[in-house]
């Protein structure tokens, strides 16, 4: 280790300042890679916990009431039903007579912005995941460029100097100059392969949490689709009661 560091100090101050710059690339990326698990495992503990008492039978105008009054929803599940039973209630479905020959064009858009709604929501939150990581990706390409750069340009100051100060120098004497400049290039494969699996973890744990926001998504809607199914039935019986007997 010590070799390792005098042999990086008696590097010109170009390479020396690839070399940081490498290191603050790893530090970077090691940083972004933990940072965007443990914000993930937090989404996924909080997920499961609105989904739990989604699925407990509670209402679902009980479950809407709790959530509007906070400022943030932090639950990825229970965003995604928020903006779902909003629409609903935005659209005042009590007072659709379902009776009518229009009522199967406003359920169907009903259905269709809910739809959206919640689609668009888990893509809100899908990006929110994803943000970041591209930044992984960017370092494990460009670290190794980084690295031969730095091994070139030492390859190219040794052979200078040696060349002007040491004519006669021997191949053996030579080696170790040589050895020295493949340094920047270990580096940057040291920092490039971990960035690689940070990537590709990153990217099958957000693809993963994605899968389970859309069967939310698409039980939320169903669910809420049953509703209006509920009321339209109730509204059709209600009306059928009031109409006279056939003689």
């Amino acid at each position: 280790m010590i070799a390792f560091f005098l042999a990086i100090f008696k590097m010109g101050l170009f390479v020396k300042f690839l070399i940081l710059l490498l290191v603050g690339l790893a530090i970077w990326s090691w940083a972004i890679f933990l940072e965007k698990m443990a914000v993930l495992k937090i989404k996924k503990i909080l997920f499961k916990s609105f989904e739990k008492e989604y699925y407990s039978g509670e209402m679902l105008d009980k479950l809407y009431n709790a959530l509007k009054d906070k400022p943030i929803i932090h639950s990825p599940s229970a965003r995604i039903f928020y903006v779902g039973m909003k629409e609903l209630k935005k659209s005042n479905i009590t007072n659709i007579k379902f009776t009518m020959d229009y009522a199967d064009g406003i359920k169907r858009n009903i259905r269709d912005r809910i739809l959206s709604l919640t689609s668009g929501e888990k893509l809100a939150i899908l990006e929110e995941s994803k943000a970041g990581i591209n930044s992984i990706a960017s370092v494990s390409a460009v670290s190794p460029f980084i690295g031969i750069c730095g091994c070139l340009w030492n390859l190219i100051t040794t052979f200078q100097d040696v060349a002007q100060n040491h004519p006669y120098i021997t191949i053996t004497e030579l080696l170790p100059g040589i050895a020295e400049s493949l340094l920047p290039l270990v580096m940057a494969m040291a920092v490039t392969v971990p960035c690689v699996f940070f990537y590709n973890k990153l990217t099958w744990a957000i693809n993963r949490f994605g899968a389970e926001c859309d069967i939310f998504a698409l039980e939320v809607g169903n669910s809420l689709g049953r509703e209006l199914d509920i009321i339209s039935i109730q509204q059709h019986n209600s009306s059928g009661s009031d109409l006279p007997a056939k003689q």
